[in-house]
């Protein structure tokens, strides 16, 4: 969905960064702008086929938002529960081997010069 803002510039450079909301309960996974000559579109990546409510709010000193509302619904797949891992019964309360490895994994301190 691309929502096309007329005569608009992106003041700050930062806003040009993409919004990632892919882990989010949003129909939205991605969003960002994207000048277009004289006008700046608002690109939203979809991931159901949904229609916001977008309406223009009024803040003052010139400046106005753009607002877009979707129903709630369910958007993320939830991910599958899986059993908490535990130790066998005769380890003494050792970490498993594998744990035992990851925890060798550490990055290096932090070095101060």
């Amino acid at each position: 969905m691309v929502i096309i803002l007329r005569n608009a510039r992106v003041h700050l450079s930062n806003n040009r960064n993409p919004l990632e909301s892919r882990f989010f309960n949003t129909p939205v996974s991605r969003a960002f702008l994207e000048r277009r000559g004289r006008n700046v579109a608002f690109v939203m990546e979809l991931r159901a086929n949904v229609q916001p409510q977008v309406e223009v709010r009024e803040a003052g000193n010139g400046y106005r938002f753009v607002v877009a509302s979707f129903a709630a619904g369910n958007f993320v797949e939830q991910p599958a529960v899986t059993a908490p891992a535990t130790a066998p019964a005769n380890s003494g309360g050792a970490l498993p081997s594998n744990m035992q490895e990851l925890d060798n994994e550490r990055p290096p301190a932090l070095r101060r010069r």
